[in-house]
């Protein structure tokens, strides 16, 4: 490896890469600002997208918060499926338990409307929602779409619906997510590969698949967002194990 020093601008160097000062707010160095002007303001307009803001460990914190959150979120609606899935295997009941699971869901999606949400988003899986809820700038939007669709999730999975429960998950994911861009100005690209990868890790327990998918939703415009999806998708994937770890302790005590 050879190491040279240069007293030269970096803007008139002929190399590959460069590693450039940013400050906080996406404030330009002197020498990033000489890169920007060689480049024709493209470090510039990179920054705009608000992608990265140049504050220490933000990103971070919000993949490892984003996965807990979703992995304690899965757990929590499938407690809460638990008591309706027991009586939805009674084939007595089970007539009973759609109707009034769909009663349920129904009335969850009008009152989210009411609420000022749009229904929509409760009724069905939510994959087709995700730019909306991404773009919405108000935490009483995303809390009304996050409990209804959580509740409606929980309904849905007890009483026997049919459907998948992965993107259900999903949209809950990008919903935690996307606090952290209304509150804290976060990507919203980011808020899609962190909230995309907690929420499948969580249901499905696959690492790989679940950092594939985030960074193929995502797309070549967000790879910079991937490793905070690969975080995030470890963080809820710990999580979930040790869920079930001290479920599996709590039934082997009460067997014995």
């Amino acid at each position: 490896m050879e190491f040279g020093v240069w007293t030269k601008s970096l803007a008139t160097l002929g190399v590959e890469c460069l590693v450039l000062g940013v400050f906080e707010e996406g404030e330009l160095s002197g020498e990033a600002r000489s890169v920007d002007n060689a480049c024709g303001g493209r470090l510039k307009k990179l920054l705009d997208r608000g992608d990265f803001a140049g504050r220490a460990g933000d990103t971070l914190l919000v993949a490892i918060g984003v996965g807990v959150l979703a992995a304690l979120v899965v757990v929590a609606v499938r407690r809460l499926a638990g008591p309706l899935d027991a009586r939805a295997r009674r084939r007595a009941d089970l007539p009973i338990v759609l109707v009034l699971g769909g009663l349920a869901v129904g009335l969850l999606a009008q009152t989210a409307d009411w609420l000022g949400a749009d229904s929509q988003d409760v009724l069905f899986s939510g994959q087709a929602s995700v730019p909306d809820l991404v773009a919405s700038d108000s935490t009483k939007i995303v809390l009304i779409l996050f409990v209804a669709k959580g509740i409606a999730y929980a309904v849905s999975l007890g009483c026997g619906f049919r459907g998948g429960p992965v993107f259900p998950a999903i949209f809950l994911g990008i919903a935690l997510a996307t606090f952290t861009s209304v509150w804290f100005d976060v990507s919203p690209t980011l808020a899609v590969a962190v909230g995309t990868a907690a929420g499948t890790a969580a249901v499905t327990r696959l690492l790989v698949t679940s950092s594939l998918f985030a960074a193929l939703l995502v797309g070549p415009e967000g790879t910079d967002a991937v490793p905070a999806a690969v975080l995030a998708a470890c963080a809820a994937w710990l999580v979930i194990q040790a869920a079930d770890r001290l479920k599996a302790s709590a039934t082997l005590d009460v067997v014995s």
